[in-house]
């Protein structure tokens, strides 16, 4: 079986979407199934040194990265016909080609190509576009677009991939005949270069990714003067463009805070690693109790600090608990005294080794590797229904088999 994984975005884009595309691509090569990443082109580069030196990545004979010039206005629509003519290339005799795709826009691409024997097509949601009453409030006309995609096209490609557990429910009870998998992003053990105990006498607490107010800033922000008076603690935040960094740190500011803060725009995943693995203590996800974030975003930060064997202090929301489970303390959204609160427990040494422990194994279990499994088995799932023309009741099983359990 052969995989194309393809992502509208550039190569080299900030932030967590082609890092995780590519990882999973790649964790699909790696248990031996021929994998290709479809994305756009991005700046020229050499994109065999961008593998080793930007995402840390080595060279694989069955991996391959397609970077696609964009043109014009619809300067995606090169990205899935590229895709597409690579698919009708790969099927050969008895081989079978998986598409899979984050991209709402290409729902009816996929949709189209499901018509043949051939290929199954999965959808990746990080979202919840098919009912918006939850976002009553901030509805756009993007998300009108997207609502509109799912209703008519999801009916009509091989399977749903969601990253939480209840996002899967809500996806089954609107699609009942196309089969749904719940399975969190992935991660990746790193064996860290510090021992736990010089680690803990860092006393570098780190948050990582886009600096906005749903990902609870402005909370941690408030705590990071207390943390260093009373515990010489530092604040880290490893993220965000530098438009967010001057609307959080204002120059005005920087001279006061700079002996308790510390923050550095977006580098690549290789060098995101390194100070992970050699300068962090603990992982902080300050999420706010959104409707989003309690039921449909699996943070792709939390499996940054599990990856590194890092424990994590972390909102109490229903995603964070069934992703992180006993590798996490967790605090009530938005009381800024309890986070302060759980980051001290957090750092009493008992407390701490036991947290890096879980961390480790919930990585372990949720590793690339064994999410690339679980879609392979998928995938033949659907190849199995497709070739045997099974009864649309029969496509439940890949819904009831994983959703009433925390995955893998």
């Amino acid at each position: 079986m052969k995989f194309l994984w393809i992502v509208k975005r550039d190569w080299k884009h900030p932030g967590p979407i082609v890092h995780v595309a590519l990882k999973n691509a790649y964790a699909l090569a790696k248990v031996g199934h021929e994998s290709h990443l479809i994305l756009g082109e991005g700046d020229t580069s050499d994109t065999e040194v961008d593998l080793h030196d930007f995402y840390g990545l080595d060279s694989l004979d069955n991996f391959y990265i397609h970077r696609i010039k964009r043109k014009g206005l619809l300067s995606s629509r090169p990205i899935i016909c590229y895709a597409i003519n690579l698919a009708q290339q790969l099927k050969k005799g008895r081989e079978r080609v998986t598409l899979i795709t984050r991209e709402t826009t290409y729902l009816p691409s996929l949709a189209k190509l499901s018509h043949d024997g051939k290929f199954r097509t999965i959808y990746e949601t990080h979202d919840f576009f098919s009912d918006l009453k939850w976002k009553s409030n901030s509805i756009t006309l993007q998300d009108r677009r997207y609502q509109l995609l799912e209703k008519h096209y999801l009916p009509h490609i091989s399977g749903i991939l969601c990253i939480t557990l209840a996002q899967a429910r809500f996806y089954a009870s609107h699609y009942p005949s196309t089969p749904t998998l719940a399975l969190p992003l992935g991660a990746e053990m790193h064996s860290p270069t510090k021992n736990f105990v010089d680690r803990l006498h860092l006393r570098r607490v780190v948050y990582v990714g886009h600096l906005n107010s749903q990902k609870g800033i402005r909370d941690l922000l408030s705590c990071a003067k207390l943390l260093y008076e009373n515990y010489k603690v530092i604040t880290a935040f490893w993220g965000g463009t530098q438009k967010q960094i001057e609307r959080f740190f204002k120059p005005k500011v920087v001279k006061k805070i700079s002996r308790f803060i510390e923050y550095i725009p977006f580098r690549s995943p290789a060098e995101l690693s390194i100070d992970l693995q050699t300068r962090a203590t603990l992982g902080i996800l300050p999420l706010s109790d959104t409707y989003y974030n309690r039921y449909l975003t699996c943070p792709a930060k939390a499996l940054d600090y599990i990856s590194h064997c890092l424990p994590v202090v972390a909102t109490d929301l229903p995603t964070n608990r069934w992703l992180l489970q006993d590798a996490a303390i967790y605090y009530p959204p938005g009381d800024k005294s309890a986070l302060a609160n759980a980051i001290f427990k957090a750092l009493e040494p008992e407390n701490y080794f036991r947290l890096c422990s879980a961390a480790a194994r919930r990585a372990k279990e949720l590793s690339y590797r064994n999410r690339a499994k679980k879609l392979i088995d998928f995938a033949k799932e659907l190849h199995f229904q497709i070739n045997n023309n099974s009864s649309t009741n029969n496509k439940s099983w890949c819904r009831t088999n994983y959703q009433e359990k925390p995955i893998l």
